[in-house]
């Protein structure tokens, strides 16, 4: 990731310490202003919540799990704990941008209606403001896979890991095997997000295997976080 983009990270978490996922929740939950309802659901692996270019009135709020977030059958980005599935297209009712897939055993999330979102967020300063923060974050989440695939495959394979580890950061503390973490995904999905064909991901894998930064496991990716940012500096 260049230099401009990892500063507008660092500036998007400063400003997620006031306006992220979780507080935009309880902005939601709050019954002082146009109180709204929500209903916790839960899905199997593979289940979709949302279908590209289907109909859909619900926006979900990630309590546990990982989906794949998709377009036009590529896999562009990821959705984990405490984030929010389908807001980009909160305004979109019809003919929805992207599908989003359970990834993981299953996931509980909390869904609303966009209806009553839009409704509180368009009648209230504090709505506005989250809106605005939470789709900037979006746009600049979906813009990391096009300066991944900008970058030459060692360097696109460990600045997705590095991208990855951070996504699912919650998911991550609770996979921590002698210092090494286990990426929640499978070498496979990797290979679809990265887009490189998996002879040549195997490969890179196994050199940065031999730089002991990672080892692998049937389908799973351990990952030494130290020595792979140390690898990147």
């Amino acid at each position: 990731m260049g230099g401009h983009d990892m500063r507008a990270l660092y500036h998007q978490d400063a400003i997620d310490s006031q306006f992220n996922p979780v507080k935009f929740l309880l902005f939601l939950r709050q019954d002082d202003v146009l109180k709204i309802d929500s209903e916790r659901v839960t899905f199997n692996k593979n289940d979709y919540l949302v279908k590209e270019k289907d109909y859909s009135e619900y926006i979900y709020f990630i309590e546990e799990g990982v989906v794949t977030v998709e377009s036009d059958e590529r896999v562009i980005d990821f959705k984990a704990t405490s984030e929010i599935i389908g807001f980009q297209d909160l305004m979109n009712f019809n003919n929805t941008n992207f599908s989003y897939k359970v990834f993981s055993k299953n996931l509980i999330a909390h869904k609303f209606r966009k209806i009553e979102v839009i409704d509180k967020v368009l009648n209230t300063q504090e709505g506005y403001l989250y809106h605005y923060h939470c789709i900037n974050r979006e746009m600049q989440e979906l813009q990391v896979k096009e300066v991944l695939l900008r970058k030459n495959s060692i360097e696109r394979i460990k600045s997705a890991l590095i991208y990855l580890l951070k996504k699912f950061e919650k998911e991550n503390q609770k996979s921590i095997i002698n210092e090494f973490i286990e990426l929640p995904i499978t070498i496979d999905l990797l290979a679809q997000y990265v887009e490189m064909n998996h002879v040549t991901l195997y490969r890179k894998l196994k050199e940065m295997k031999n730089q002991e930064i990672l080892y692998t496991k049937k389908q799973k990716i351990y990952i030494d976080i130290i020595a792979l940012q140390s690898s990147l500096s």
